[in-house]
Parts: structure tokens; sequence; C-alpha cells
């Protein structure tokens, strides 16, 4: 299952490790969460680097765990 998601989702969901996001179209891990911005750092997005990128929630989708989708 995946949803777009809202500020009230990302307050909302209840965030762990092996979680995954589609941004721009690609699966990418979610590394951290900044609550107070409603940001999600996601791991991989730039190449040669090992900095995660943050993406405002409102630019990510959920990508289910138990489904991959």
């Amino acid at each position: 299952m995946v949803f777009d998601m809202s500020i009230d989702e990302f307050n909302s969901t209840r965030w762990g490790p092996r979680m995954f996001a589609l941004y721009k179209g690609d699966r990418y891990p979610i590394a951290a969460c900044d609550f107070e911005e409603a940001l999600v750092a996601l791991s991989g997005v730039t190449l040669g680097t090992d900095e995660p990128n943050w993406v405002r929630c409102e630019n990510i989708s959920l990508v289910d765990a138990s489904t991959g989708c």
C-alpha cells in the first residue's frame, strides 16, 4: 500500500526501523525524521555520499513494509 503523506499522516505515523519511502519514483530507506519540521531523511538519494537527503513529508509516499509497495 502506498499513500501520499500529509503532515497529519506524518504526525500520526509510528516510525520505526526498516521503513521505506518513494521519492521521485524511486524507493529509499528512511534514515531519520525531524518531527518539528516534518522532514524525512532518505539514504542513498545522492550518489557518492553517505549523507542522507532531507525532504518534506509531502514529497514522499510511505511504502508498506509488509507488501513492498
